[in-house]
């Protein structure tokens, strides 16, 4: 894969390796064409329900599709079930820290609001707080139980 940090150079080297054109993807990822072709052009970034989608599509890890870990292959799933805010708050008591530090230590948002209503951070936080706590994207997600 190479040192790539652009989502939209990972995907497209993925479709290339897998042979797939923008159609067939959208209609397996179940992700509208218009929007993934905005992604693939590095136009916008795909919202974290795509980037799931995106990684079962493919059988890997978000951490992959991100340029984060060269390995593609998935991180073993989570045995219970838990989101992100879930499990951010949990490092955030393990760590001894309030989000008021935190959000001056790395760049995220004036509040943790939405974040404890159900809403997924963008993907930029997401991987802030990942290096900060040193942990997968995919286990903030909720999706592996793996650090």
């Amino acid at each position: 894969m190479g040192n790539r940090s652009n989502f939209n150079e990972i995907l497209n080297d993925i479709m290339l390796d897998e042979n797939l054109n923008i159609t067939q993807l959208a209609k397996m990822a179940g992700i509208a064409k218009s929007t993934l072709s905005l992604i693939l052009k590095g136009t916008t970034l795909p919202s974290m329900k795509s980037l799931i989608k995106l990684a079962k599509t493919f059988k890997c890890s978000i951490d992959y599709l991100l340029g984060r870990v060269e390995d593609k292959t998935p991180y073993p799933k989570a045995k219970a079930v838990s989101n992100f805010y879930e499990r951010f708050t949990s490092l955030m008591k393990e760590n001894k820290l309030k989000y008021s530090k935190l959000k001056k230590l790395i760049d995220l948002p004036s509040t943790e609001y939405f974040w404890r209503n159900g809403s997924q951070p963008k993907i930029p936080h997401l991987v802030s707080i990942s290096d900060y706590f040193c942990v997968s994207t995919d286990y903030l997600l909720g999706l592996t139980d793996k650090k």
